[in-house]
């Protein structure tokens, strides 16, 4: 109750505005409760990087929304949002540039991706003011654009460019918090203190923190691109079925939607920096770039349990070396390599059950005979449905069936989503070689009847130092993923069978007591799904690639490197003929009604994919005092050939 009371006092603080905002909301059927766009973390911890120069808190109100996927709503006379300010962070939670734009005078409450920004008494606190300056603790130097925040609130602030300072604070007691990239953090106790000077340490372990960028690798403190990477720790701790479900929510700049909860189809659609156009089919695919182990591949065919790091390649500079195909940003994979000592298992096991949690709540059938009876009215024809008609809707007592309250949705989700997922990994070796070996498993049930999808994942790798200046390395990996799906007999696909489901009245039986399916003229979707009709997919990825690390002098690194992918995809699809027949009471003959949904159908489709590449790249770096230059140059060829063979055959005997 007192949840409702909340939203009830927002609701009336909205509707005293003179101005409102409008949003339109899609209800989205899914079949596995897929986490939402950004999962992971509340609206006000997303973080973001924006950097804006004397412009109104309306307009850097509207740069967030864009930035962070997230929309605020306020009352102009009651917020002040025409002052000008300067803001530049970077990485900072939402929650803490708010605090930056309003100094504490405003309180924040989230609803899904919406934000209500409202007013405070500051009457209700002692407010106290601390300001200071930030600086480098080994040259001195001011530090522009460090976070200041309140240790456990997003109250916060970021110093100027001269590293200057000032946070109101409404508790004495509170702990400052100062961070800022490649130094190492600091918390300080306000105590009666109104004035904290900071010296900030770098942070050299971060500093000489290594990343993978294009063709090799670099540390964080020579990067100049905007680069993100995460590694294997930041998405081991929560169940995931594929590699874009693992990222939401971890990298900045990265928008990953997920639209489609079926056990397969649920990896969602990855844009990096917003959606762009580049390379593709038509319209312009706008999907990343991906490249795992040096060679181009798909996020599909990873088992998340293998990847080592993942780094994503944002700007034109970082991503222009993989030239025009990587125009809406790259992803780069690395896999877990072997670790050196004894022998290493490592078993893991997870399982759950997936429910819809919410269905859309269509009218019973009296309500809707009634409402079509007042649409005929106003039409000045005469009604459909008399009194006794609605009666027997509400009741329920007609022994022909003719006066149902179908619930179709109850019909199509019959299925409790249940998912196992098995991932073993094996490891070691001595000071010269490791090598490292792992295995897969995932069975996704779906919660409609026959949607399945399954992930058998295996993969090996080797590396090994043969001389002084010359290390190889190997790595192999497998994927076998069968897939199946009901469809349509009626323009044939599995989305044309949900739509049915939605779009069906209650007044339609689902069966007549005599086991005849009622149905409209596109047809009974449940007569599809309790059809022989099925459409099921087998695909088949291998990936491998060899490379060899020459240093024939100091810095000097000569990187040859084979790589080899072949995927095949085998589509059996079989649509099924469906005679219906009259209605009648229970124990009546089935009759013919004359209509029939298609003679069946089989198609039998392969297609085959097969790319090689070899490459060799050159790279040569060295150290002056406290310069560092390195060169980077080499070559690469890339050969891809599809093949696609498919067959039709329809008028079967029967639907065996």
């Amino acid at each position: 109750m007192k949840g409702n009371s909340n939203k009830q006092k927002t609701y009336a603080w909205l509707m005293k505005g003179l101005m409102w905002q409008l949003f339109s909301f899609a209800s989205i059927i899914s079949f596995a409760a897929p986490p939402p766009s950004l999962a992971g973390q509340g609206v006000l911890q997303r973080k973001i990087s924006i950097h804006i120069e004397n412009a109104e808190v309306k307009t850097v109100l509207k740069k967030i929304e864009e930035t962070g996927s997230v929309r605020f709503v306020y009352q102009p006379q009651a917020v002040n949002t025409a002052r000008a300010v300067s803001l530049a962070v970077e990485e900072m939670p939402i929650g803490h540039v708010l605090n930056m734009l309003f100094d504490g005078g405003a309180s924040y409450e989230e609803m899904g991706d919406l934000v209500v920004i409202k007013p405070v008494n500051r009457n209700v606190a002692v407010l106290v003011s601390v300001s200071g300056k930030i600086t480098d603790a080994e040259t001195g130097e001011a530090l522009p654009g460090v976070n200041v925040t309140v240790k456990g609130t997003a109250q916060g602030t970021s110093a100027d460019s001269d590293g200057k300072y000032v946070l109101t604070i409404d508790a004495p007691q509170a702990v400052l918090v100062f961070s800022f990239v490649g130094y190492i953090s600091q918390e300080i106790a306000v105590s009666s203190r109104s004035v904290i000077d900071v010296q900030l340490a770098p942070d050299e372990k971060e500093l000489d923190e290594v990343v993978v960028v294009g063709y090799g690798t670099q540390k964080k403190a020579s990067l100049t691109g905007a680069v993100s990477s995460v590694s294997a720790k930041d998405f081991s701790d929560r169940p995931i079925s594929n590699v874009g479900n693992a990222l939401q929510g971890k990298l900045s700049g990265v928008t990953i939607v997920t639209n489609n909860g079926q056990p397969g189809r649920d990896r969602g659609s990855i844009y990096i920096r917003g959606i762009g156009t580049g390379l593709g089919k038509s319209p312009a695919n706008s999907a990343p770039l991906v490249v795992v182990n040096g060679v181009v591949a798909t996020l599909d065919e990873l088992n998340p349990n293998d990847i080592e790091s993942v780094t994503v390649l944002k700007d034109a500079s970082s991503a222009a070396i993989y030239g025009a195909r990587a125009s809406n940003g790259v992803i780069l994979i690395t896999t877990k390599k072997g670790t050196k000592g004894k022998l290493q298992v490592n078993y893991d096991w997870y399982g759950g059950i997936q429910q819809i949690t919410r269905k859309p709540d269509f009218l019973p059938s009296w309500d809707e005979a009634m409402l079509y009876n007042e649409a005929r009215r106003n039409e000045r024809q005469g009604i459909k449905w008399t009194d006794k008609d609605i009666e027997l809707f509400k009741n329920g007592s007609d022994p022909t069936g003719a006066h149902p309250n179908t619930d179709w949705l109850s019909l199509l989700y019959t299925k409790p989503g249940i998912q196992q997922n098995h991932n073993l990994f094996i490891s070691g070796g001595d000071a010269k070689s490791t090598y490292n070996f792992s295995l897969g498993y995932l069975d996704q049930n779906g919660n409609i009847a026959k949607t399945n999808y399954k992930k058998y994942n295996a993969r090996f790798g080797v590396s090994s130092q043969v001389g002084k200046n010359l290390g190889i390395n190997g790595n192999i990996g497998f994927l076998y993923a069968p897939f199946t799906e009901p469809i349509s007999s009626f323009a044939v696909s599995f989305s044309q069978l949900i739509r049915q489901f939605n779009r069906l009245s209650s007044i339609v039986p689902a069966k007549w007591p005599n086991g005849a399916y009622g149905y409209v003229g596109d047809g009974s979707p449940l007569a599809w799904l309790e059809s022989p009709s099925l459409n099921s997919w087998e695909g088949y990825t291998l990936t491998g690639n060899v490379g060899a690390d020459w240093g024939p002098v100091k810095g000097l690194h000569i990187k040859p490197t084979l790589g080899y992918r072949l995927s095949i995809n085998q589509q059996s699809q079989f649509v099924s003929e469906i005679i219906y027949h009259r209605p009648g009471s229970a124990g009546a003959p089935l009759m013919p009604s004359g209509k029939v949904d298609t003679p069946n159908k089989l198609t039998n489709s392969s297609d085959k994919t097969t790319y090689m590449l070899a490459q060799l790249a050159t790279e040569y770096e060295k150290i002056w005092g406290k310069h560092y230059f390195k060169l980077l140059g080499g070559a690469s060829r890339e050969y891809q050939l599809y093949n696609l063979l498919s067959g039709t055959r329809q008028g079967f005997l029967n639907n065996s």
